[in-house]
């Protein structure tokens, strides 16, 4: 602490310039306003000055000095004087915009939330990407050498750099010791160096893994930026910093792939090369699967489109002519073969299959309010490489089974859960938000369900529908193959009654469908004539609310694992065009009150469950007293402490304890099925 008796109490006078941006600033943010004046008169100054290089004369931090030569001289030197007054002009207009940018977030949706500095870094990031080329741009970002060795100065620690050839270093933030590493990919669209904060963010994760007992050594990798080096050069860095890796010991599956923004594109370009090998790169040969890929918010979009322009104006910090701009720089001169490796987007549909051979887990994160939220679902749906078919076929293989398909027409399937024997049949819909494909555990479920009954002398046969998900098909594909699939089960002498109707989520929505139409008729679907009602409906946790409304706020933060904003967004792609006579079949909540009047004629049983913590569960209780009205034979279960969809979840983690649901489904089952 400096003794207060060599503080001065002479305060220094303020300039004409200061004294109008302090007036709109509070007082305890003054300090802020001077220091950013301050910075700007040292970038003004490092403008204009004549020297070639920015270099940290200090010995103990050598690695601007040492690699100054390779790395050529500062961008900021290969300013025209045009640049430079361009750029005065940019940053001296700055405080006034984000004056306005401030006062602005007052009142609006998407920046009310964010604290001032947050709004201050954003705004200022839209405001000089909108008036600064790429040029002009990186002649203040600097490079990704210097933020390194700011952010290992500030740390007291040595630089620690490998030179990989092709012009590809590795920075550690640290001496190597561990046998874990992550490696990140930094972002900037390939045009900009690493964000001075990115060092920060994954040393407060090492930090504090490392306090849960859990070793591991960071690594960024240093890339060439376009256009001094074009694609496939930055794959290539990046594959060989994965096989110096190798090479020098550690393990594939000790092996944490991150990368943000480009980073992320990058990372996508490295899990493409490993199963579509580019020529021209080097192969990168696994001896077995990495540990796991993080991409944050990747750049899976680089031209402008509908999968650009979905969600902007949101308060996202980059726009889509900026994107678009940013991305027709990198895409110059690349051959339509290396589009699906920097376009994630217009990769083939099974571009991706077999990446869970490769990669053990993989994680992407996107922010509600950023303009790429809608291509990255789309790029996690591709690298997923998981469909209700390939689900369905591991569990088959699991149980020793040959696979037993129907084909239904219309694109859809019936998958058998062994041999077709028995004249009692449950007809399964899966879940997924008409999005995604069936959970792995949802067969073991069935199976676990056909196996009891089973042993209680019900002899039944589970069948799993395979219908078209949103967006490849719309409502009401999936209520027509539904229809297709129950009259398959009538036409080869199952009798309706021997049937129960069975779905999940969205396949609880569709259960909902097929009711509704045997009484509401769809047009466009075939008619289901029934000669006896249906032995029994289940849904679980049905996806009975499509829409933001307060009967799905009314219980959320209970730990549920879907959130509002993902459910709204969901149900957003589902309603898509659909026609306004088909919002009671897919928004069930907005049912009118005598919609099911003669429901028992279509049906014997109903049970419908819910989560006592999922955030629908209120949305449920309120679509249960509708169909109550009109069936009394119908049964509702409230699962103390359940999420969405428990006990598909319970089977997922292989618990032995499976609950109180899933044996009173089973019950439940038992008692609509005769001997």
């Amino acid at each position: 602490r400096i003794p207060s008796k060599t503080v001065s109490s002479k305060r220094r006078s303020h300039t004409i310039v200061e004294y109008p941006l302090l007036f709109l600033f509070p007082r305890d943010h003054r300090a802020c306003v001077l220091g950013y004046i301050q910075s700007l008169k040292g970038t003004f100054n490092s403008l204009f000055s004549t020297s070639k290089f920015q270099t940290n004369k200090s010995p103990k931090y050598p690695l601007d000095d040492r690699m100054s030569g390779k790395l050529g001289p500062h961008p900021r030197n290969k300013l025209s004087v045009f640049d430079r007054v361009k750029i005065s002009v940019v940053l001296l207009l700055m405080p006034v915009v984000l004056s306005w940018a401030l006062l602005q977030s007052i009142w609006s949706k998407y920046e009310s939330h964010k604290t001032w500095k947050r709004v201050l870094l954003d705004r200022a990031s839209v405001y000089m990407m909108s008036h600064l080329n790429r040029r002009q741009a990186r002649s203040i970002t600097g490079t990704t050498a210097g933020v390194y060795g700011d952010f290992m100065k500030a740390r007291g620690l040595p630089q620690v750099v490998e030179e990989l050839g092709e012009d590809a270093r590795l920075f550690w933030f640290g001496p190597r010791e561990a046998d874990r590493v992550l490696l990140y990919f930094h972002g900037g669209a390939f045009l900009y160096p690493a964000l001075s904060s990115t060092p920060y963010l994954w040393s407060h994760a090492q930090d504090i893994i490392s306090k849960r007992g859990k070793a591991f050594d960071i690594a960024m990798l240093n890339y060439t930026l376009v256009p001094d080096a074009a694609f496939p050069t930055q794959l290539t860095q990046a594959v060989l910093a994965i096989q110096h890796l190798l090479d020098t010991g550690t393990r594939p599956e000790n092996i944490q792939l991150t990368g943000d923004s480009a980073g992320g594109t990058l990372l996508h370009q490295v899990l493409s090369h490993i199963l579509h090998p580019l020529p021209g790169v080097p192969e990168l040969s696994l001896p077995g699967p990495l540990g796991g890929a993080y991409m944050l918010s990747p750049w899976t979009c680089l031209t402008d489109g509908k999968a650009m322009r979905s969600n902007q104006g949101r308060g996202d910090l980059v726009s889509a002519p900026i994107l678009a701009y940013w991305g027709s720089k990198v895409l110059e001169d690349v051959s339509p073969e290396g589009m699906p490796y920097l376009n994630a987007l217009l990769a083939p549909k099974n571009w991706l299959e077999g990446v869970d051979k490769i990669i053990k887990r993989i994680l992407i994160s996107a922010g509600e309010y950023e303009i790429l939220r809608d291509a990255i679902i789309e790029q996690g749906r591709g690298l997923n490489g998981r469909t209700t078919a390939s689900v369905y076929g591991d569990f088959m293989k699991t149980q020793g089974l040959p696979e037993v398909v129907e084909d239904l027409g219309e694109d859809a399937r019936l998958f058998w859960l062994g041999p077709r024997r028995a004249d009692s049949v449950i007809l399964y819909l899966h879940g997924g938000a008409f999005l995604y494909p069936a959970l792995a555990s949802a067969p073991f479920f069935w199976n676990h369900a056909q196996i009891t009954l089973g042993k209680r002398g019900k002899a039944i046969d589970v069948a799993m529908l395979n219908y078209t998900l949103v967006p490849e098909a719309m409502f009401p594909t999936q209520l027509k193959q539904v229809v297709l699939a129950v009259q398959h089960l009538i036409d080869t002498g199952v009798k309706p009654e021997n049937i129960q109707l069975s779905g999940d989520s969205a396949g609880g929505a569709l259960v909902h469908q097929v009711l509704s139409h045997v009484l509401h008729s769809v047009k466009g679907v075939p008619t289901l004539t029934l000669a006896n009602p249906l032995g029994g409906a289940f849904m679980m946790s049905p996806w009975v609310c499509l829409t933001d409304s307060d009967s799905i706020r009314s219980n959320q933060g209970k730990g549920d694992l879907v959130n509002i904003a993902t459910s709204i967004y969901w149900g957003s792609k589902v309603l898509k065009d659909a026609p306004e006579a088909g919002l009671r079949y897919l928004n069930a909540v907005t049912i009118p009150e005598d919609w099911f009047k003669g429901l028992e004629n279509v049906v014997k049983r109903i049970l419908i469950s819910a989560g006592d913590a999922e955030v629908i569960r209120d949305a449920i209780i309120k679509y249960t007293k509708e169909v109550e009205k009109h069936h009394k034979g119908l049964y509702f279960f409230l699962e103390e402490r359940g999420v969405h969809c428990e006990p598909l979840l319970v089977f997922l983690t292989k618990d032995k304890d499976l609950g109180k649901l899933t044996p009173f489904v089973v019950d439940w089952l038992d008692q609509g099925f005769t001997s």
